[in-house]
């Protein structure tokens, strides 16, 4: 019994730490950086935060500076091991946001890459993925940050 017992938690920590560290990697994978002449960069996709209610309207898709990120975003700190927000260090890093209206359709926006153009953009290419019709609304948000050094200026690429 004890054998069993370990041997599902060792299986089932296998799987958890495969997808977490597949969740983390850029999703450039699709189109071989060599054959489109661009850079890719990496990125941390930033949990926990939310489009405040009363932002009249919708972020600028670079953010530089913890005042003008507070005037648009509030932390939805949970109990629990991950309930903070993913921490966002503006003297070294920056922020590229995908925000939609509020809807009460569920949309998830999906990171696809990250990428420097030749013209030195940086180009953040998601995709919107629409699901069934809900009985509230919510604000789709999607927040990548970015390390300072890989600055230019953002371009967001919508994917079907």
């Amino acid at each position: 019994m004890n054998k069993s017992i370990i041997f599902v938690a060792l299986a089932c920590g296998c799987l958890l730490a495969g997808c977490k560290s597949k969740a983390n990697l850029p999703a450039a994978e699709a189109v071989p950086i060599e054959q489109t002449g661009n850079e890719a960069i990496p990125y941390i996709v930033a949990d926990r935060y939310f489009l405040k209610g009363g932002a009249d309207t919708l972020p600028p898709p670079k953010i530089t500076s913890q005042e003008v990120f507070n005037s648009y975003f509030g932390a939805a700190t949970v109990m629990g091991e991950h309930g903070r927000p993913t921490a966002i260090n503006f003297s070294r890093q920056y922020v590229i946001a995908v925000a939609r209206p509020a809807t009460n359709v569920k949309i998830t926006l999906v990171p696809k890459s990250l990428v420097a153009n030749k013209k030195g953009d940086v180009v953040l290419t998601y995709q919107e993925v629409q699901g069934k019709k809900r009985t509230f609304t919510t604000k789709p948000l999607l927040l990548v940050i970015v390390d300072k050094q890989y600055d230019g200026n953002v371009v967001l690429n919508k994917v079907r």
